[in-house]
C-alpha cells in the first residue's frame, strides 16, 4: 500500500504555503490546472485510493494556489507536461521542492548578508588599523626626518665652519705669498739698481782713465801719425760703426730675449695666480655661496690691480732700463769716435757683464722656478687635505644615511611582516568562521532534514497505525458479519445489510482512510464470467456502503473472478472461502 501522497496531502502542504508570498497573477501566468482525476488515475490499479489522494492534493493546491510563487507554479507546471503524466501529487512534491529551495535560496541570501556585514565591520576595523598605523608610521617618518634635517644642518654648519676656516687659511697664505713676492721683487729691483750704478760708475771711471791715457799718447803722436790717425780714425769710424750697429742688433735681441723671457716668467706667475684663484674660487664657492658674485669681483678687481702694478713695474724698470741703454749708447758714440781702443774695452766690458747678468737672470729663474716648484707642491698638498677631509666628510654621511635607510627598510619590513601576519591570521579566522557557519548550517540542515523526516515517519506511522486499525475492525466486521449473494448473481442478500451497516459505521469514523473494495469467486463457470461477476459484487459492495454514508471518492472496487484463490476449488467448503470481498486500505 503506498502512503507517501497521503502524507504530503495532510502534513507538508502547510511548510510549503508557509514560504509562499501572495502575488497578483500575470498575464502570462498559468491558472489553476484543470486536470481530469478520472483520466489521471484510469490506469491506476487502485483507482478508489488514487482518486482519493488526487483529490485531496488538488484541494490542498486549489486553496494555496494564489499563495504559491508564480515561478513555481511554471516551473512545476512544466515537470508534469508530457510525456510525464499530469498528476496533482507529482505538482504538490514538485511545489514542496521548489518551496524547500526557496527556503534554502532566502536562508543563503541571510548568510550573505550577515557575511556581507561582517566583512564589512571588518573591513571598518582594518580600515581603522590602517589608518592608526599609518598616523603611526607618518609621526615615526616625521622625526626620522627631523633628526635628519637636524644632523643635516649640523653638518652643513660644520662643513661651512670648515669651509671658512679653510679659506680664511687660503687668503691668508695667498696675502702672504703675495706680500713676500712683492717684498722679493722689490729687493731684486734694488740689487739691479744697485749693481747697475756700480757697473756704470766702473765704466765711467775706466773710461776716464783710458781717455787720459789716450790723450796723453794721442798728443804725443798727434803731429806724427796725424794723417795715419785721421786714415785709422776714418777706418776706425767705419768700424766702429759697424760694430755699433752690431751692438745695436744684439742689443735688440738681448731686449727682445729679455722682453720675452720676462713675459714668460710673467705668464708662469699668471698661470701660478690663476691656478691658485680657481683654488680660491672654488673653496670660496663651496663656502660662501650667496657671495660669489661680490667675492668674483672683488677677485677681479685685485688680479687687475696687481696686472696693472706689475705692468707699471715692468714699464718703469723697462724705461729705466732703455735710458740708462740709451746713455750707455749716447757715451759710446760719442767715445767712439775718439778711439777704437775704448770701443773695444768697452765692449768687453759689455759683454762681460752681460755674461754675468745673463748669469745673474739664470741663477734668480732657477731659483724662482724652485719656489714655484714649493708653492705649488704645497697648494697641492693642501688641496689632497681637504679633498681628502671632503671625502671624509662625504663617507661619513653616506654611512649615515646608508644606516637610516637599513633602520627604514627593517622597520618596513618587520611593519610588513606584522601586517601580513595580521591577515593570514585574519583570513584564517575567517576561514574557521565560514567553515564553522557551513557546518552550523550543514548540522541545521541535517536536523531539519531529521526532523522533518522524524515528523514524516512518525505521522506515516501515525497514519498506517490509524489505518491498519480501521482496515482490522473492517476486517474483523466483515469476519464476524456476513456478505451474501444471491447464486451467479451481484445483487446482496438482506442478512448482509448489517455487516454493510457496521463497515460503514467504522468507514465513517476513519474519514482520512480510503478504502478499496476486492471481489473473488470460484472457480464454477468460464474465467470472463467469474471476473465479471466479481466485479459487480465488489461495485454491490461499495454502492451500499454510499448508500449508508460513506463518500463515494473514498472507496475503490475491483475483481479478480477466480485468480486469487485463497484454497483450492476442490470442495464445496474451499468453493465457499474462495467466493468473498476482501477490504484494504490505499
Amino acid at each position: 500500500m503506498r502512503f507517501g501522497p497521503l502524507v504530503f496531502a495532510f502534513a507538508g502542504f502547510a511548510s510549503i504555503c508557509g514560504l509562499c508570498s501572495l502575488t497578483a497573477r500575470a498575464d502570462d501566468d498559468p491558472g489553476f490546472p484543470s486536470w481530469r482525476i478520472n483520466q489521471i488515475c484510469a490506469t491506476d490499479s487502485a483507482v478508489g485510493q488514487c482518486q482519493l489522494f488526487e483529490r485531496r492534493a488538488r484541494d490542498a493546491l486549489f486553496g494555496a494556489w494564489t499563495f504559491i510563487l508564480p515561478d513555481h507554479r511554471k516551473a512545476c507546471l512544466a515537470e508534469v507536461t508530457p510525456p510525464v503524466e499530469p498528476s496533482f501529487r507529482v505538482l504538490s512534491g514538485c511545489i514542496e521542492v521548489k518551496a524547500a529551495e526557496e527556503k534554502l535560496r532566502v536562508h543563503k541570501a541571510q548568510q550573505a548578508a550577515s557575511r556581507k556585514a561582517a566583512e564589512e565591520a571588518y573591513a571598518r576595523r582594518k580600515a581603522e588599523e590602517e589608518r592608526r598605523v599609518a598616523e603611526a608610521e607618518a609621526k615615526r617618518k616625521a622625526e626620522i626626518e627631523a633628526r635628519r634635517l637636524a644632523e643635516e644642518a649640523e653638518a652643513e654648519r660644520k662643513r661651512k665652519a670648515e669651509e671658512a676656516r679653510l679659506a680664511a687659511a687660503a687668503e691668508a697664505k695667498r696675502k702672504e705669498e703675495e706680500e713676500r713676492l712683492q717684498a722679493e721683487a722689490r729687493r731684486k729691483a734694488d740689487e739691479e739698481a744697485r749693481k747697475r750704478r756700480a757697473a756704470e760708475q766702473e765704466r765711467l771711471a775706466a773710461l776716464a782713465a783710458q781717455r787720459a791715457t789716450e790723450e796723453a799718447r794721442l798728443a804725443a803722436e798727434k803731429k806724427a801719425a796725424e794723417e795715419e790717425a785721421r786714415r785709422k780714425a776714418e777706418e776706425e769710424r767705419l768700424r766702429a760703426e759697424a760694430k755699433r750697429k752690431a751692438e745695436e742688433d744684439a742689443r735688440r735681441v738681448a731686449e727682445a730675449e729679455a722682453k720675452r723671457k720676462a713675459e714668460e716668467e710673467a705668464r708662469r706667475v699668471a698661470e701660478a695666480e690663476a691656478k691658485r684663484k680657481a683654488e680660491e674660487d672654488r673653496l670660496r664657492a663651496e663656502a660662501e655661496a650667496k657671495r660669489k658674485a661680490e667675492e668674483e669681483a672683488r677677485r677681479v678687481a685685485e688680479a687687475e690691480a696687481e696686472r696693472k702694478a706689475e705692468e707699471d713695474r715692468l714699464r718703469a724698470e723697462a724705461e729705466a732700463k732703455r735710458k740708462a741703454e740709451e746713455e750707455a749708447r749716447r757715451v759710446a758714440e760719442a767715445e767712439a769716435k775718439r778711439k777704437a781702443e775704448e770701443d773695444r774695452l768697452r765692449a768687453e766690458a759689455e759683454a762681460k757683464r752681460k755674461a754675468e747678468e745673463e748669469a745673474r737672470r739664470v741663477a734668480e729663474a732657477e731659483a724662482k722656478r724652485k719656489a714655484e716648484e714649493d708653492r705649488l707642491r704645497a697648494e697641492a698638498e693642501a688641496k689632497r687635505k681637504a679633498e681628502e677631509e671632503a671625502r671624509r666628510v662625504a663617507e661619513a654621511e653616506a654611512k649615515r644615511k646608508a644606516e637610516e635607510d637599513r633602520l627604514r627598510a627593517e622597520a618596513e619590513a618587520k611593519r610588513k611582516a606584522e601586517e601580513e601576519a595580521r591577515r593570514v591570521a585574519e583570513a584564517k579566522r575567517r576561514a574557521e568562521e565560514e567553515a564553522r557557519q557551513r557546518a552550523e548550517a550543514a548540522r541545521a540542515r541535517r536536523e531539519a532534514e531529521a526532523r522533518r523526516a522524524a515528523e514524516a515517519e512518525r505521522k506515516a506511522a501515525e497514519v498506517r497505525a490509524r489505518a491498519e486499525a480501521c482496515l482490522t475492525q473492517v476486517r474483523d466486521a466483515a469476519a464476524n458479519g456476513t456478505i451474501r449473494f444471491r447464486s451467479s448473481s451481484a445483487e446482496l442478500s438482506s442478512a448482509s445489510s448489517a455487516t454493510i451497516a457496521k463497515i460503514a459505521g467504522i468507514a465513517r469514523d476513519c474519514p482520512n482512510v480510503a478504502l478499496s473494495i476486492d471481489g473473488h469467486t470460484d472457480a464454477t463457470g468460464s474465467d470472463a464470467f467469474n471476473l465479471r461477476l466479481s466485479e459487480q459484487r465488489a461495485a454491490a459492495v461499495a454502492n451500499a456502503l454510499v448508500k449508508a454514508g460513506v463518500a463515494s471518492d473514498r472507496l475503490t472496487s475491483k475483481g479478480f473472478g477466480e485468480t486469487r484463490p485463497l484454497l483450492p476449488n476442490t470442495t464445496p467448503q474451499n468453493r465457499s472461502r474462495n467466493r468473498r470481498i476482501e477490504f484494504k486500505v490505499r
